[in-house]
């Protein structure tokens, strides 16, 4: 701690410390506050969360969530953020010939993405991916978190065009298969997904077979997974 010299005010703190210790899960404070974010906002709904609401949630004051977050606006756009980076930094990875052996062939990449962008929605806590629908979202805010989900739609474009026929339209394809790994979000706003690996091998199934991949190879890469 910082001496001070007779007289003067010692430095406050920001805020107050928590009571009762940490309540939610997370390492840090900051994943704390996006905890009960998402609780809150997937719960009550966005408009009618404040951040007063969120910083008792997480048992701290007003003013120590506004060190972390500058508005409720931002905690939003984290979260939204968290439902997409995850799956467009796989794909990315995707990209990387492997140094040794074969690359993978583009059913494989759209098998595997698949997957894991359905483990990435149905896997969380709460379910984030029911706030795409927000109107807020629609706003100059979220441009950038708009910008990333189209980027994300793009990988799979990129790789639903090399199993089509050269010169195949493929955006209704596109837009069947980014569907149909998104409609996990529908399913958990209705009930629980308790088997999430099992969830994630039935839409990666399904989407090769909107493409048309042959059954025999979706079983090869079922049995692979």
């Amino acid at each position: 701690m910082t001496p001070t010299s007779p007289g003067s005010p010692a430095t406050a703190p920001v805020g107050r410390p928590r009571s009762g210790g940490r309540q939610r899960p997370g390492g840090t404070p900051r994943e704390e506050i996006l905890d009960a974010a998402a609780e809150l906002f997937t719960s009550r709904g966005y408009a009618a969360t404040s951040t007063r609401m969120i910083a008792d949630a997480v048992g701290i004051r007003q003013a120590s969530l506004y060190y972390h977050f500058t508005s409720k606006e931002e905690l939003l756009a984290e979260l939204l953020a968290g439902t997409v980076r995850p799956s467009l930094g796989f794909a990315a990875s995707l990209d990387h010939e492997p140094s040794v052996g074969q690359p993978l062939p583009a059913e494989a990449k759209l098998f595997a993405l698949a997957a894991y962008d359905t483990g990435v929605l149905c896997g969380g806590r709460w379910n984030l991916g029911a706030l795409y629908l927000l109107p807020e979202v629609r706003g100059d805010r979220f441009e950038h978190f708009r910008k990333e989900r189209a980027e994300l739609r793009t990988a799979y474009a990129t790789l639903i065009s090399g199993l089509t026929e050269p010169g195949a339209a493929t955006d209704d394809l596109t837009d069947l298969v980014f569907g149909l790994v998104e409609s996990v979000i529908t399913i958990r706003s209705e009930r629980e997904i308790v088997d999430v690996d099992a969830m994630a091998l039935r839409v990666a199934s399904g989407c090769l077979r909107l493409v048309g991949v042959p059954a025999a190879r979706i079983s090869a890469l079922q049995a692979g997974h």
